[in-house]
């Protein structure tokens, strides 16, 4: 009895962010190397009155404009009116460490209070848009993204009533789970309100267990359009759902496209995504008329096979350690817990400062969330993975940041 009212009081013990960032420094071979070596620049250009006998200004007018030698004591050699270069580059290092250093500050400063701002302003995305297409309805196609019941006709007519028009295009279910896109219910749903003029085509969207959820879809048979979460190198897995699609006619729109891809390499990728079989358009958000533009100019651009075969490539290299978004963490939880999703806010939302507040907006809209005081040592989610993402460190950075 002793031993078992002794193991029953053991609290799962927790790590900080701070402890998890280490862990993760630590394992990174190359940016342990790369630790080192600031850390040996910043000794050095501390230690620069110890390390010569001159000062930064003083001039050796014995010795002007001298090669490196070290029997001079000139290591780096001399300036043309005499001054010692090693000296000066090592002062020059201070001044260059110091611009980064509060470049580094200003931008963590900004960061901070634009991500705050945006969250106490959040949630108006949907009536700014009603404002924009006031007038204009028939020269948009229109996509709603169903995050309530297909049997909810008031949040339905809610969502209409805030865009001030009658009918959508494109009615995405969000669904996460393969035996969820088989239930009848999204079938009932998607042909009441179809027959009652609210949608013209109905569309099946997912993030997660993404390529079961496809697979799902089409066999079902309603879907007119699917909106999986895809990015470059998942093709191999995809491909099949795609000729599926495109000899169906079920249309494809891909989002999250720019996992893995800077901004160059994302506008190279465009074209690549739109030859691919099946694949209609992307969904990408963008916040400017700039990147309206270069969006079009992308899309009409021309892609070679060696091109296309070095992006991908690129793109794997780029993804490992984060999140593809296939539900494998999920499906492994022994609480049923939406884990994918608190992976998502982490490893995708949180590093993009423009969807800072949708990421609190996603996280605090969970019912139920894993959290080291459920999880203990728990590491189901992370074995499971198949691309090495460090779920334990995301589900602790979304609990302090997040919660």
């Amino acid at each position: 009895m002793q031993q078992t009212a002794h193991i029953t009081s053991q609290q799962p013990v927790g790590r900080s962010l701070w402890d998890d960032a280490f862990e993760r420094l630590r394992n990174n071979r190359a940016a342990m190397a790369a630790a080192a070596i600031m850390g040996a620049i910043v000794l050095l250009v501390l230690a620069a009155p110890l390390l010569s006998p001159y000062s930064i200004d003083s001039t050796d007018w014995d010795r002007i404009s001298v090669p490196p030698s070290f029997s001079t004591g000139h290591w780096f050699g001399t300036d043309d009116v005499g001054r010692d270069l090693f000296v000066r580059t090592l002062y020059g290092g201070r001044i260059s460490l110091l611009v980064g250093l509060a470049a580094t500050l200003v931008s963590l400063v900004i960061g901070i209070a634009w991500g705050a701002t945006a969250g106490y302003a959040g949630g108006k995305a949907i009536n700014n848009l009603g404002e924009a297409i006031r007038g204009h309805r028939e020269d948009y196609i229109i996509g709603l993204k169903i995050t309530w019941g297909p049997d909810d006709d008031r949040a339905m007519d809610a969502a209409l009533n805030s865009l001030g028009i009658e009918q959508a295009d494109i009615c995405f279910f969000n669904i996460h789970k393969a035996a969820d896109v088989r239930q009848d219910r999204y079938r009932k749903g998607a042909e009441r309100w179809k027959a009652a003029g609210k949608f013209r085509y109905i569309g099946l969207t997912s993030h997660s267990d993404t390529l079961a959820c496809m697979q799902a879809g089409l066999k079902e048979g309603f879907y007119d359009v699917l909106m999986p979460a895809y990015s470059l190198g998942m093709e191999d897995a995809f491909e099949d759902v795609f000729q599926q699609a495109q000899d169906r006619g079920t249309g494809v729109v891909l989002m999250k496209t720019g996992r893995g891809l800077g901004h160059d390499a994302y506008a190279d990728a465009i074209p690549t995504y739109l030859n691919m079989p099946g694949v209609t358009t992307i969904n990408k958000g963008m916040n400017s008329f700039d990147a309206v533009t270069r969006m079009l100019e992308s899309a009409r651009r021309r892609t070679s096979d060696e091109a296309s075969t070095r992006l991908r490539s690129a793109a794997r290299v780029a993804m490992s350690g984060h999140c593809i978004m296939c539900g494998a963490c999920t499906n492994a939880c022994p609480h049923s817990m939406p884990v994918a999703d608190v992976v998502r806010c982490s490893d995708y939302y949180m590093e993009q400062p423009e969807y800072l507040a949708f990421a609190g907006e996603v996280y605090t809209s969970l019912p139920r969330r894993p959290a080291d005081s459920l999880c203990g040592s728990c590491s189901s989610c992370e074995t499971a993975c198949p691309n090495g993402v460090p779920i334990r460190h995301h589900i602790r950075r979304a609990d302090a940041m997040l919660a």
